[in-house]
């Protein structure tokens, strides 16, 4: 779980779980009993109980293994749409799939379409959902970036433009101690050097660091990164290099 998290990955990865059985459900019924004809009814065969099983264990073992539920929060809402659209388009196609494999024949195209679409709706509804609710509960991602020149500047104007944007930053950490106070852009400022990393990892709950400055022209970086990797990726993110 995340800093604050009001809206636990596994719980999200189980709603949606359940949404993409329930829309399966959905699809169903509107296949058999609300389509006119000639587009409407169902035969018996094939089990559709049973390829809601499957569809429901694709799924799942696909939340599981994209990770896409963690990252939902370092995603705007576009990037999560498109991802969505990736995960489900392969999810359908892996299910004909199986279809042919398991000898599974009959199985309603329209159905099947319907479920594409009313599947992608609820979940890029349910990534929206999960985002508004930490965006108001005030828990967007603690940033604390390593630089305070163009590329850092770049990347805070960058949050400032996006109102999808789902990032705090803290401050920003030089090099040098001449540097300590000054300010960056749109109200960040360094708030001490690297050599501090330390202390500041110890006073606040940092979700991200982003290293805006080339890594050779920090003295011994290999010693910051390693300072700073347990505290980040314990939170179910890992250091971003540059």
């Amino acid at each position: 779980m995340l800093r604050g998290d009001v809206f636990p990955v596994k719980v999200h990865k189980a709603a949606d779980v359940v949404l993409t059985g329930a829309t399966f459900v959905g699809a169903y019924l509107i296949k058999r009993y609300l389509l006119p004809e000639p587009w409407g009814g169902l035969t018996d065969i094939p089990n559709y109980t049973g390829i809601l099983l499957l569809v429901v264990v694709l799924w799942y073992m696909s939340f599981e293994m994209t990770g896409l539920h963690a990252a939902y929060r370092r995603l705007s809402f576009r990037q999560s749409v498109s991802r969505l659209i990736q995960l489900v388009t392969v999810n359908l196609v892996l299910t004909f799939l199986f279809f042919y494999l398991l000898k599974i024949e009959n199985v309603s195209r329209i159905l099947m379409g319907i479920f594409y679409g009313l599947n992608l709706a609820t979940l890029a509804w349910s990534a929206w959902y999960a985002r508004e609710i930490h965006r108001k509960k005030g828990f967007n991602l603690l940033v604390v970036i390593i630089g305070s020149r163009e590329a850092a500047k770049e990347f805070i104007e960058q949050i400032v433009r996006d109102p999808d944007a789902n990032f705090r930053v803290l401050g920003c950490l030089e090099v040098s101690p001449e540097e300590v106070g000054k300010s960056v852009t749109e109200g960040i400022e360094v708030i001490g050097t690297l050599g501090e990393l330390q202390d500041v990892l110890t006073r606040h709950v940092v979700d991200e660091i982003i290293f805006a400055m080339p890594i050779d022209k920090i003295w011994e970086a290999e010693r910051y990164m390693a300072v700073a990797r347990p505290w980040v990726c314990r939170s179910g993110f890992c250091l971003t290099g540059t």
